[in-house]
């Protein structure tokens, strides 16, 4: 028998604030909104605090040069350089 759950409790917490992100960032907020999910969605996969995450990246964004190389920033990579970091329960 086909069991699509795991697809189903993937996309509830999109069908769940789907109203709400109707006026997210005015007009062209889904756009943004599919970013933030995307990015958080890498994140949870790579086994990485969410809140843990975002608040280094936003703070270390404002001291780096424009033209610098933010690799090091992507999720996968930023988990594999800082291993101890405190993993979500999966």
């Amino acid at each position: 028998m086909i069991d699509n759950s795991a697809a189903e409790q993937a996309i509830r917490p999109l069908a769940v604030g789907r109203r709400n992100w109707l006026h997210l960032g005015g007009d062209g907020g889904l756009k943004p909104t599919a970013v933030l999910l995307s990015i958080c969605a890498s994140i949870k996969r790579q086994g990485i605090n969410p809140w843990v995450y975002l608040k280094h990246v936003l703070t270390e964004l404002p001291t780096r040069p424009p033209s610098a190389d933010l690799t090091d920033l992507l999720p996968d990579a930023w988990a594999r350089s800082l291993a101890g970091l405190v993993a979500v329960p999966a």
